[in-house]
């Protein structure tokens, strides 16, 4: 199927679901598609749309499902979307969509996956984004204008995987307790966040973080270099430092960073990861 949308879809008031996906429909999306109140279903994902996405979606309060991933959107995301409280999906990458993600994905409530990678997005990702109690994944990945925190992540519980991979993010704070993948690849991170490091991260299983610019690494569980009387080195001196606390931990990859340490030294910090089964630095 081809061809544009026509405005008229806005009078046909019992309509439940629109699925139009992987065909070649171009034009701009008809901003009448708000007025179709009984709407649950909106996929239209792989066509050609293009233009921006209109704000009178924020009228479809029963919509749960939300897909235009891989079209040529653009403009920015409309803070009227925030009012789709009905909402369990958003995917909206491969698009072209700029500016900043809008606070008002804060009043998501029952938001469990929200996809916006590769776009051209930019500016911070908002602290509000952390009321999102139901978040379970958050893709970003690609905007590469994106910058600042993730702090929010840590008040996001149900939240497991979080992917930012070329991204501009340098700050972090703790972890929330069911995540289980982490990629932040290629990013503005100078060091590790202290709260990861000091504090127990029960089901984090992957972590990368690699061609970042971590010059240090926190030597926990490192062997202290001692020496005898004859000034060599002394064998037995016990781990003075408290061992990372990452149990699940099967795969940490952190190459491409300038790290600023001994082989050794690395080895020491991740010796009791009983779990680990791939290193990549």
């Amino acid at each position: 199927l081809s061809g544009s949308l026509p405005s008229e879809l806005g009078r046909m008031a019992s309509l439940f679901a629109l699925s139009l996906p992987g065909n070649q429909f171009a034009g701009s999306i008809p901003s009448s598609i708000g007025d179709l109140s009984q709407l649950k279903l909106v996929v239209a994902e792989d066509n050609d749309f293009s233009g921006p996405l209109p704000p009178d979606f924020g009228k479809l309060k029963m919509l749960y499902l939300f897909r235009l991933a891989r079209n040529r959107l653009s403009g920015e995301i409309p803070p009227e979307l925030g009012g789709m409280a009905g909402l369990d999906e958003i995917q909206l990458q491969g698009n072209q969509l700029t500016g900043s993600v809008p606070a008002s994905f804060g009043q998501l409530p029952i938001l469990k996956y929200l996809y916006l990678q590769s776009n051209q997005l930019s500016g911070e990702l908002p602290r509000e984004m952390g009321n999102i109690s139901s978040l379970t994944s958050l893709d970003v990945s690609g905007n590469k204008g994106l910058t600042g925190s993730l702090a929010f992540i840590e008040d996001l519980t149900a939240l497991e995987s979080v992917q930012a991979v070329d991204c501009a993010f340098n700050m972090a704070a703790g972890l929330p307790p069911k995540l289980e993948t982490l990629n932040l690849a290629r990013n503005s991170f100078s060091s590790v966040p202290a709260e990861w490091r000091t504090r127990s991260v029960e089901s984090l299983k992957v972590l990368n973080l690699e061609e970042n610019a971590i010059t240090t690494w926190e030597l926990t569980g490192v062997m202290p270099d001692e020496t005898d009387a004859d000034g060599r080195t002394a064998c037995n001196t016990d781990f003075q430092a408290p061992h990372l606390q990452w149990p699940q931990m099967t795969t940490l990859r952190v190459s491409g960073n300038p790290l600023n340490m001994r082989v050794r030294d690395f080895i020491g910090s991740i010796a009791y990861l009983p779990m680990l089964v791939t290193v990549e630095a």
